[in-house]
């Protein structure tokens, strides 16, 4: 995900978690350890993803040190999205659904 002059991602593997890096180049930042993140987002609020074994949807407020959880007990979230509102994800258990949760 890109906002601003920064690139946000998520990263599985050792170390896995989710780091932001500067757009034009350089070393990366680890944000928050995350064992499975999947989809990430980013906006002037934070940066937002999904934890797909904890089934867990995760947001970093802008300026904030420490992730909270914004959504809990999902069944494999993976991809997502933001706007001004709200927060969008899928599951791999309903292929067919999105679901939502207002920004908090």
């Amino acid at each position: 995900a890109v906002f601003g002059d920064t690139v946000y991602l998520s990263l599985q593997g050792s170390p896995s978690g989710v780091y932001k890096l500067p757009k034009q180049g350089g070393a990366s930042t680890l944000l928050a350890s995350a064992a499975t993140p999947y989809g990430i987002a980013a906006d002037s609020d934070g940066v937002y993803w999904t934890e797909w074994g904890r089934g867990t949807i995760w947001m970093l407020p802008t300026g904030g040190s420490s992730p909270i959880p914004v959504a809990t007990e999902q069944v494999y979230p993976r991809d997502l999205a933001v706007d001004e509102r709200a927060i969008y994800w899928t599951n791999d258990e309903a292929a067919t659904a999105i679901s939502k949760v207002a920004k908090p």
